[in-house]
Order: C-alpha cells, then sequence, then structure tokens
C-alpha cells in the first residue's frame, strides 16, 4: 500500500499513460470507497520542470472539479483531497462502479428515457461548471463521465470528472466543444462506435435510432445540430439543451398509460369472450389420429428400449446395481426412468407384445394417451 495524504491504496484499477487510478481507503477506515488518481511521470522521460508544469496542470484541473462539486452540484464527482507529490500529484474521489465508456463497450441498448436521463445529468453538469467556475469542460468524454449504481440508469447517480485545466481552455472554442462532444456521447450510446471525422457529416435514419421509438427523429435532428453547432455559433447552448431535453421528455412512449390501460381491458374481454363461446378452447385439444399416435409411439419405444437396454435399466441388472451405487449416476438413471414413462404405460398395458395391435378405434387412443 502506498500512502497519498489521508488515504492509501488497495488496488491499481488502471494505467493510462502518466496516470495510475487505484482503489483506495481512509487510513482510519477498512472500507475501499475511494479512488485515488495519481499523474507521476517517469523523470527520464521528461524534465523536472516539465514534470513540474504538467503537475501544475493535473492539480488546476482538480482544484475546478472541486470548487465545482463543493457548492450544491449534484452532477461532479467530490475531490476530497488533492496534492503534490515527489514528481507528480494525486486527488482522491468516491469510487463508482462504472463509466459510461463500460456502458458503450458492452453495446447496451438504452430507450429513449434512459438515453435522456444520461444526456441531462451530463448537460446539468456543465451548466454547473459554467456557473461555478464560468468556463466548459474541454474534456467531455464517455471515460471522464461516472456512474454510481449498477441498476436501471434512473435509480443511478451520472457525474463529471477530469475537465481541462484552465490555462488549456479557449472559451470562444470549447463551448461548441462540449456541444459536439454531447453529440458524440449520444452516437456512441446509439451506435457503439465513433461518429466520423468528417465535417459537415449527418446522421441518417436506421435501425439502431429506430429503437427510440416515436423520439428517433428528435434524437437525430438534436444531435445533428450539436454534430456542426459550430457552424452557427451560439444558436445552441448547453441552456438552450436543457429546454430540448425537457421537451424530450414531455414526449409521450409509443404505448401511453392510457392505451395500456386500454389494451388489457380488450384482451381481458376478448378472453372472456372466447371463454364463453368456446370453453373448449382452454382445455386439451383432441388427440391425434390413431395412424400418427401408432406411428410416434413406435419410434419413441424403440429408442428409449434401446436406451434402456444399453443402460442396463431392467430390474435386477447387474449394470443398474452399478450405476445405482454411485450417488451421481443414481441421479441420471432416475431421470432416464422419468424419461421412460410412456414406454412403462405400453409396456404395462401389453402394447409391446402385441405390436400396438391393441390400438384400434378412438376410444383406445384416449385411453393408452399419456
Amino acid at each position: 500500500m502506498t500512502s497519498f495524504g489521508r488515504y492509501e491504496t488497495v488496488r491499481e484499477l488502471y494505467h493510462s499513460g502518466f496516470t495510475v487510478l487505484y482503489s483506495g481507503r481512509a487510513k482510519t477506515e477498512p472500507e475501499a470507497k475511494f479512488a485515488i488518481k495519481v499523474f507521476k511521470p517517469p523523470t527520464f522521460l521528461l524534465e523536472t520542470e516539465q514534470v513540474r508544469t504538467e503537475s501544475d496542470l493535473f492539480l488546476n484541473s482538480a482544484h475546478v472539479q472541486q470548487k465545482t462539486a463543493a457548492g450544491e452540484a449534484e452532477h461532479w464527482a467530490p475531490i476530497h483531497e488533492c496534492n503534490s507529490i515527489p514528481d507528480g500529484a494525486f486527488y482522491t474521489t468516491d469510487q463508482y462502479d462504472r463509466s459510461l465508456q463500460q456502458l458503450i463497450d458492452v453495446r447496451i441498448k438504452l430507450s429513449a428515457q434512459a438515453l435522456r436521463e444520461i444526456i441531462e445529468s451530463v448537460v446539468k453538469g456543465l451548466v454547473e461548471l459554467k456557473q461555478a467556475c464560468g468556463r466548459p469542460h474541454g474534456n467531455l468524454k464517455a471515460t471522464n463521465i461516472l456512474i454510481a449504481g449498477e441498476g436501471d440508469i434512473s435509480q443511478t447517480s451520472i457525474v463529471l470528472s477530469d475537465p481541462l485545466p484552465d490555462e488549456h481552455i479557449d472559451t470562444e472554442f470549447h463551448w461548441d466543444t462540449d456541444l459536439r462532444d454531447i453529440a458524440e456521447l449520444i452516437y456512441q450510446l446509439i451506435m457503439h462506435r465513433p461518429t466520423p471525422s468528417i465535417g459537415g457529416w449527418q446522421i441518417t435514419d436506421s435501425r439502431e435510432w429506430g429503437k427510440l421509438g416515436k423520439q428517433s427523429n428528435d434524437w437525430i435532428n438534436l444531435c445533428n445540430r450539436l454534430l456542426n453547432s459550430h457552424m452557427k455559433p451560439g444558436t445552441t447552448t448547453i441552456e438552450t439543451l436543457i429546454d430540448e431535453l425537457a421537451r424530450l421528455k414531455k414526449i409521450k412512449p409509443v404505448l401511453s398509460f392510457r392505451r395500456l390501460i386500454i389494451a388489457i381491458g380488450f384482451i381481458v374481454i376478448t378472453s372472456a369472450a372466447v371463454f364463453i363461446i368456446k370453453p373448449d378452447f382452454i382445455f386439451p385439444p383432441e388427440p391425434p389420429s390413431i395412424r400418427d399416435w401408432n406411428h410416434s409411439l413406435t419410434e419413441y419405444l424403440d429408442w428409449v428400449k434401446a436406451l434402456r437396454s444399453d443402460l442396463g435399466l431392467p430390474k435386477g441388472n447387474q449394470r443398474e446395481k452399478q450405476w445405482t451405487s454411485n450417488p451421481r449416476l443414481s441421479t441420471i438413471v432416475e431421470n432416464i426412468k422419468r424419461a421412460s414413462y410412456p414406454y412403462n404405460v405400453a409396456y404395462d398395458n401389453n402394447i409391446l407384445e402385441q405390436g400396438l395391435n391393441k390400438i384400434k378405434n378412438e376410444e383406445d387412443l384416449r385411453k393408452y394417451r399419456i
């Protein structure tokens, strides 16, 4: 275990570039409910001054996140501690169950409601950042969107993390970049692949988008506007996007609650009518013809008789005793005996010896139904 301020690492979760993410715990607590992100580039790759500069940028990003989360923000991962270390820096936050990237990687199929809840959480997080720090995110991607909870999306908490350092933010550029990044998230959640890197490219309808039901065209149009928001700066903002998502929330699903009640009522009435008009509908159907029954029973008897003989199932057979003496094999024997039920019926009624000649008419067929 390695200590970082008031916390210590438990195990490494992933390593990417110059950063390592660990699960961690407070030194005074046994539960590993925190995540410790450490920036520590190899000194042989960067000069000392460059390491210090990059570490300061890492900490600046953490401070922006900490300031945003410290207020009344509900869509940012908290920063419990951040500081410099020899040749690097670290911050500690809560440990989350998964990231949005993991949902994309497993090709999750989202409803229109689940998609809206995810994107609404992201946009609200951007609004909270703007209110707290007056700046865009600049580094919005699926790996920086974290999810607490593993159940239904509506029961989870979705938060943002790792904004671009202040020094790298260009407000004239990154407001539109955030909007395009939202479009990229929507596209990846539906199509499970990145958008084509072609300027002016437009999304067209497809089977994947069709799964959003009657909202599919609304989502396609919204995504296209966000992808090309830089072509008309200021037309779409995160505030107007909140309003757009609220409008989508009001669109009823294909089968509204009222229609669902009507459908259930129709099924109940129809079922009752069928029962009254044709009560035998719910009873077993008429038996097959004698010819079909003889044919099916003959095939079954030929198969099960050979199987029973091969396994030594007739009573008193030495092989059966060997099978039943083994606890595991005895279970198989019992299952095979149960599967032999039609064989036993036929044997007990002397059908085997008479070559099924005992079934002559419909009355016999009913007698030997299994």
